[in-house]
């Protein structure tokens, strides 16, 4: 794992063609006078589908839910997707996916997801999408920009699984890119993250990357400073005694909050930890729990 882009990999805003998928979505959660959370404005664009607001949360029923996911199957090459998620002052609200992500296999070109999410004042958001499951042969650039008011919180994770484990990939993906930067809303820059992983060209079974591990998330917790010392106390790092998980934590620069990163040998393992994570944040947050998952997730 390294920290330089590839030079055969350009950003996103430079790599849009014609008969490429274009898929994009943008949200705006609001909180109404009478103290509601709504998803006040919806657009988007195929293959990308947003499930109307649900209010199921027994822990939290003002909570609006909302479910992501794609029509058009696995992610491939040429495809290009935007994401914008905007919370003005007071809302809050729980974003998921409906299912995995599959990126499928690549000769040319590689596929793209570029997010913004903005934050407003005292909001606070829920991002936990499944994994993403880089298959044999694929090739994945996302590029993430988090804008957040210093009163607001963001939980926002990240799952990545080395393959179909089921069918004995692993590490047979070509490249991926992750960059991540977060400021505040008045333009002050926090940090900025950039992972490239290249199983051709470096080793991945080390000790310090991922040993033996398959499946790799990371949380990152973006709050003020007195909640990221209390969540910090409840999120030990730890090796479990199984040797199937293993979670660190650490403060962000700046004051920003937390970033924990998770690896374990399967994603259901590495799924309650980030649950785990998030619960521990909106107990500290907003006095409430994290209700159980549902047994068919």
């Amino acid at each position: 794992m390294t920290h330089s882009v590839p030079h055969t990999m350009q950003p996103y805003a430079d790599s849009r063609a014609t008969g490429r998928t274009h898929g994009a979505l943008d949200m705006l959660f609001e909180r109404t006078a009478d103290g509601r959370h709504i998803l006040s404005r919806l657009s988007r664009r195929a293959p990308m589908i947003v499930q109307q607001a649900l209010y199921f949360d027994s822990q939290w029923p003002e909570l609006p839910c909302v479910y992501t996911l794609s029509s058009g199957g696995p992610q491939v090459e040429g495809d290009r997707y935007s994401q914008r998620i905007e919370l003005r002052a007071g809302a809050a609200a729980h974003i998921a996916s409906g299912a995995a992500t599959k990126v499928a296999e690549m000769t040319r070109d590689y596929s793209a997801v570029d997010t913004l999410i903005t934050l407003g004042e005292e909001s606070y958001l829920e991002w936990l999408p499944e994994p993403t499951i880089l298959c044999r042969g694929a090739r994945l650039h996302t590029s993430t920009r988090l804008v957040v008011n210093p009163s607001a919180t963001l939980v926002y994770s990240e799952i990545y699984m080395a393959g179909r484990l089921h069918r004995g990939e692993r590490w047979e993906f070509d490249i991926m890119s992750a960059r991540t930067t977060a400021s505040w809303t008045d333009g002050r820059p926090l940090w900025n993250e950039h992972l490239v992983v290249n199983p051709n060209s470096e080793s991945i079974r080390t000790a310090g990357v991922m040993t033996h591990f398959d499946v790799w998330g990371s949380v990152t917790v973006l709050t003020r400073g007195e909640y990221a010392d209390q969540i910090y106390d409840m999120l030990p790092s730890e090796l479990t005694a199984e040797g199937d998980v293993a979670v660190g934590v650490t403060h962000l620069p700046n004051g920003a909050g937390l970033a924990v990163r998770i690896v374990g040998d399967e994603s259901a393992r590495v799924k309650a930890c980030v649950r785990g994570v998030c619960d521990r944040v909106r107990r500290v947050v907003c006095g409430r729990r994290l209700p159980e998952e549902f047994p068919w997730r």
